[in-house]
């Protein structure tokens, strides 16, 4: 899975903690509203928080190595910023309602809540893992 993540995310653009948190509603029968999400500013996020302490963590790995201390400083800030932003997501998570859509739908009703859009082989290859 981590590995599929990364490719979504270098590939395609894709944010992560966003697709994670559609993953998880989807698996633990959770919904959320569209709304209350666009408040969170998710794309302020991934653009002007998480992205450019990748970005960086990514360059300094190139000039100074991967197990440079300051390359892993901010690898823990970057992991740091996105359990931040996972926790308030959290927050917005509620029980979905009884006899509601099968995981898969509920997934793809969550991926359209968020904005993020997946080839069919990527959201297919998701909804096989919800369903082990």
């Amino acid at each position: 899975m981590e590995r599929h993540c990364l490719a979504l995310q270098d590939e395609h653009g894709v944010f992560v903690p966003a697709l994670l948190f559609a993953c998880w509603c989807a698996r633990f029968d959770l919904c959320f509203s569209a709304d209350a999400v666009q408040g969170l500013r998710l794309a302020d996020w991934d653009r002007s928080v998480i992205r450019p302490v990748r970005s960086a963590r990514r360059a300094l790995r190139e000039i100074d190595g991967a197990r440079s201390a300051a390359c892993a400083r901010l690898r823990r800030c970057e992991l740091a910023l996105e359990k931040h932003l996972m926790s308030r997501l959290e927050a917005l998570a509620e029980p979905a309602p009884r006899n509601s859509a099968d995981r898969g739908e509920r997934l793809q009703r969550n991926l359209e809540n968020l904005r993020i859009t997946l080839a069919a082989t990527d959201r297919a290859y998701l909804v096989r893992l919800l369903a082990g």
